[in-house]
Order: C-alpha cells, then structure tokens, then sequence
C-alpha cells in the first residue's frame, strides 16, 4: 500500500459546521435590538450604573422571552466534488461578472447540507419546512447562512501549519524567497 493510500484510508471523513441562530419572533429581536442601542448610548455617555442595571434587566428578560423562537440551522461542509456540482448547478447569470448564481447558490446549498439543531437532537430539514423558513428570513438571517455557507466548504490547512511553513527554509513553497547562497 502507497503512503497516500495509506493516509486515504486514515482519513476522518467529518466536514466542518457552522451554526446559525435565527429568531423567528422579529418584535423581541427588534425590541432587544432597540435596547442594546440604549444601553450602547448610556454606556458612551458613562452614566451611571444603575443606568445600565435596568437595562440590562429588561435586555436579559427580552432574552428570556426570545428563547422559544430561536432555531439553529447548522450548516455542513461537503466533498469538494459535490460543492463543484453545486456552483455548475448555479452558473453565472447573463452580463453579471460572477463566479455562481449568487441569487440562487446559497439557498441551493444550505438546503442541500443544512439541518435543525435543537439541543442534542440534529435533524435535516424538509423541503416543506425550508419553504416556511424562507419565508421567515430576513437579509441578515440569509447572509449568515450564505457565510456559513462559503466558511465550511472553504477551509484549508490550519493556519499554524501554514505560518510554520512559511518559515521552513528548506520549502520549496515559502512565503519568502530565498536567494540561492554562493
């Protein structure tokens, strides 16, 4: 057996996740938003704590509130072969300079490598519920998939690893070069 085969056969098939929190009650996000801007403000004017404590209160109690209509989608990584398939299945729209439908991709994607997660249960989402989920979402919700989206089929090399070889001399692939020594 070759040392690749060796190592293929090593492998840890698990991809990356990303969790995303959305609040499907849009009143106490807004009301809790409306606060944290408040309390951002007395903060900037360094009132006085007990300025701050009652808002904090009323923030933690929105919070409490807000429990019930929290979801997290979790978002997965897929083998680079079915993520190539996902952009071919979403090709550039006419006249745009794009790499992929963007107006199409990151829904295609997240449905096809997203599920609910609701404690310890983990559970894929049905084409019925995702129709109901779009519905909900707001541009922020969708943008935060769309970057879980890009983060979990996007990771490399840790960086560690990299910034250790970028300081092996001896690598043909440094991030310096190296004059030849006479």
């Amino acid at each position: 057996m070759s040392r690749l085969s060796s190592k293929l056969s090593e492998a840890v098939e698990t991809f990356p996740v990303k969790d995303v929190t959305v609040c499907l009650n849009r009143a106490l996000a807004a009301e809790r938003d409306r606060l944290m801007g408040e309390l951002a403000a007395v903060q900037s004017e360094n009132r006085m704590r007990k300025d701050t404590k009652a808002l904090r209160e009323q923030i933690d109690a929105v919070t409490a509130r807000m429990q019930d209509s929290l979801v997290t989608v979790r978002i997965t990584g897929v083998p680079y072969a079915e993520y190539q398939r996902w952009l071919n299945a979403n090709p550039p729209r006419k006249g745009k300079q794009e790499l992929f439908n963007v107006d199409t991709f990151f829904t295609y994607a997240a449905k096809r490598s997203a599920s609910i997660v609701d404690g310890e249960v983990v559970e894929q989402i049905t084409p019925e519920e995702w129709d109901l989920l779009d519905e909900k979402l707001i541009n922020s919700d969708f943008n935060a998939i769309a970057a879980a989206v890009l983060e979990v089929n996007n990771q490399g090399v840790p960086g560690f690893l990299l910034t250790a070889s970028a300081r092996t001399a001896a690598s043909p692939v440094t991030s310096e070069s190296h004059s030849p020594q006479e």
